[in-house]
């Protein structure tokens, strides 16, 4: 698995709409995974999935920045 930046990790909430309105519970989900709606973006699994990965990149960035700024004081001493 290939290891991404920060600023390639984008979250954002987006409800998937058919024809401008939510789909139903049991309607095929519309990102094409073939999973009905409910199983697939549709749950709260998904969600907190999401909200993981966001997490993550947000510790992973913040301890990057801690360890420059460490690295950058050590220096000027």
């Amino acid at each position: 698995m290939t290891e991404q930046s920060p600023e390639d990790v984008v979250v954002t909430r987006v409800e998937p709409t058919v024809g401008g309105q939510k789909p139903n519970r049991n309607a095929p989900c519309p990102c094409g995974s073939g999973r009905k709606w409910k199983r697939c973006h549709g749950s709260a699994a998904w969600h907190t999935q999401a909200m993981k990965v966001a997490k993550d990149a947000y510790v992973k960035t913040m301890n990057q920045l801690v360890t420059m700024a460490a690295d950058t004081s050590t220096e000027t001493e």
